[in-house]
């Protein structure tokens, strides 16, 4: 199922979270993460994306690129995104990327309701490679918009 977030849904949920007094500038934000080009079997890759300084993070959607030789080798490994600054996973537990994130080129599909990630903060990206095969050229990319308050 696909779901919107339109604007002004997006201005009440910022509300929501910093008070009535404020206005919000939005701006769509990617943050694509190179996991590697080569991951071997039974690998584990771990790495960190810097959330920008002036600026909350509401995440949207995830999607995931990799060589087209890879799909089905990434779609058994397992993903596991964490908040660096709470420590809360976004997922129970780790969960194949296929069923977290969209592949690219596909229509995004966004997350049941985004998920604030506050200013100068790391998310933490374990994939684990659970395959007998090697995973070439993996990318996962965290799809939102930065929000910066004005006013107040």
């Amino acid at each position: 199922m696909q779901i919107a977030y339109p604007p002004d849904d997006l201005m009440a949920f910022c509300r929501t979270i910093y008070g009535p007094e404020y206005s919000f500038i939005l701006t769509p934000q990617a943050y694509p993460v190179d996991m590697g080009e080569s991951i071997a079997a039974s690998a584990q890759v771990v790495k960190q994306v810097q959330i920008q300084s002036n600026a909350d993070f509401i995440l949207f959607a995830l999607a995931y690129d990799c060589n087209a030789a890879s799909q089905s080798t990434v779609a058994a490994g397992s993903i596991l995104i964490t908040d660096s600054s709470t420590g809360d996973p976004f997922t129970a537990a780790p969960v194949s990327p296929a069923a977290f994130a969209t592949f690219a080129g596909q229509p995004a599909t966004n997350l049941p309701y985004p998920r604030w990630l506050g200013g100068n903060t790391a998310v933490t990206i374990n994939f684990a490679n659970s395959a007998a095969a090697v995973v070439s050229d993996l990318w996962i990319t965290l799809l939102g918009v930065l929000v910066k308050r004005v006013g107040g």
